[in-house]
């Protein structure tokens, strides 16, 4: 008898310790998404070009993210030379995205460059089938639609920021494409080394660009503020939170992992609001469009779900 009362205390402390630890990764895992939400905010503060922006975080990420593996002794190198070749080029459509990403917040607001990012999930939908050699499905090409009509209505009574809209689209395209490309790599490497050689791809391809593009050298200076904000940007936006979303999967499955990360346009908006205010007030219409785009894309994450369960 006092071993089944025994045993019994120890399954439920067991249990009770599994139920803690999935609840301290479920808090983690919304802690970097927040962080990641605050990659927008970013954009707005740290005063240099997008350019010039996107290659201190690329040069920062690299280096924190090569520290971590060089300490923890999983860097391993890439002999396919055709492999690396790839990897290296999926890093400039990282940095391609992220350059049209934070071009679209610098030339209207958070807000509408998360709106306009969220877009990614109809041009993965025409992407994956291309890619994958699969077909299309119907609901995918009619959540595309669902976007579409969100997107119109935010143009259509956000015309001022209509610039920054399409930049975010274009950002949109990169993101979907660097996430295509990445589902066909990680079928044969880690995670932590296709990211390190894109990180490095990025970065050279980025610092090419930016020292042709950039009038005058003296944009790569620093003002205190920047280099701070930066920093940030590059080791816990970049470095860690893509540690951290790996680590998360050890205990969280990697449907709700996808699920929860489709709130970065959500937290990011309202901590736009909270840091900007009415700078980042927008008309009635641009939170009907969003609201259609985001439940399309939670609906399309949901359904994605299911199908593997």
């Amino acid at each position: 008898m006092n071993k089944i009362v025994l045993s019994s205390l120890t399954f439920a402390h067991l249990s009770n310790v599994i139920m803690n630890k999935k609840l301290l990764y479920g808090i983690y895992l919304h802690i970097l998404i927040f962080v990641l939400a605050f990659t927008g905010i970013l954009g707005k503060l740290i005063t240099v070009s997008s350019s010039v922006l996107v290659f201190y975080r690329l040069l920062f990420g690299f280096l924190a993210l090569a520290g971590y593996m060089f300490f923890t002794k999983k860097f391993v190198f890439i002999q396919n030379k055709k492999d690396l070749t790839k990897i290296l080029f999926t890093g400039a459509v990282i940095g391609a995205h992220w350059i049209c990403f934070f071009e679209s917040i610098k030339q209207s607001t958070v807000s509408i460059g998360l709106i306009a990012l969220s877009t990614a999930t109809l041009f993965a939908a025409i992407l994956e089938p291309l890619f994958f050699k699969r077909k299309f499905r119907l609901y995918e090409l009619l959540f595309g639609l669902l976007i579409i009509s969100g997107i119109l209505i935010v143009f259509n009574y956000e015309s001022g920021y209509s610039s920054g809209l399409i930049i975010g689209i274009f950002a949109a395209f990169f993101g979907a494409l660097f996430t295509v490309l990445n589902g066909k790599f990680v079928e044969k490497y880690p995670a932590s080394r296709i990211t390190i050689y894109e990180l490095f791809g990025g970065f050279v391809i980025v610092s090419a660009y930016s020292f042709l593009t950039v009038d005058d050298f003296s944009q790569f200076y620093l003002k205190t503020n920047d280099l701070a904000w930066l920093l940030f940007l590059g080791i816990v936006c970049t470095a860690i939170a893509f540690v951290g979303s790996i680590e998360v999967m050890k205990e969280i499955s990697p449907f709700t992992v996808t699920l929860s990360f489709n709130l970065e346009p959500v937290y990011g908006i309202i901590l736009a609001l909270l840091f900007f205010g009415k700078e980042e007030e927008m008309s009635p219409q641009f939170y009907l469009g969003a609201l259609i785009i985001l439940g399309t894309i939670f609906t399309n994450a949901w359904i994605k779900g299911k199908a593997k369960h």
